[in-house]
């Protein structure tokens, strides 16, 4: 998985994400009857990388649109097929939705995630078993402040 690595302050961002699950299209509140761009995938925040944020967004279509060209086959299971560029694909949509709201949590490595790693992904080891040090032992600390529409779309502040 390529993943394009930043410093940004004491932190660190990456700049692609993996699609953890996305349905478009859905009916009044009917989210079952939407249509699903691709499957649930638990999150699997590396060991020993601290705290990783998830971040939901909300998009408002007043018509459907086709995404036929952002469908995941199903399962995928897939890092590079996940791999996902949210404002690549807002601006490729932004004329038919609207950013309608944000939510987000943060979740550190489990042994949860083990299981992820070795039955959902068919890795021998997790990212934080094989590839200790991405951060340089620099764990991403837990934060109460809420990131901006602006630095989630866009990547500004």
């Amino acid at each position: 998985m390529k993943l394009q690595v930043v410093k940004e302050g004491n932190g660190w961002v990456f700049n692609e994400i993996n699609v953890f699950v996305s349905r478009t299209n859905i009916p009044g509140n009917d989210i079952k009857a939407g249509k699903e761009i691709c499957h649930y995938l638990p999150p699997f925040p590396a060991m020993g990388t601290g705290y990783h944020r998830f971040v939901f967004l909300l998009f408002k279509q007043e018509r459907p649109i086709d995404f036929s060209e952002d469908v995941r086959p199903t399962p995928c299971h897939s890092l590079k097929m996940r791999t996902f560029s949210t404002f690549d694909f807002y601006r490729k949509h932004e004329d038919s939705m609207t950013p309608a709201g944000l939510a987000f949590f943060q979740c550190q490595w489990d042994s949860s995630v083990t299981w992820v790693f070795h039955q959902l992904l068919s890795k021998k080891r997790s990212v934080g078993e094989c590839c200790t040090g991405l951060l340089r032992g620099r764990a991403v600390p837990r934060t109460s402040r809420t990131p901006s529409v602006n630095e989630l779309l866009l990547g500004s502040g």
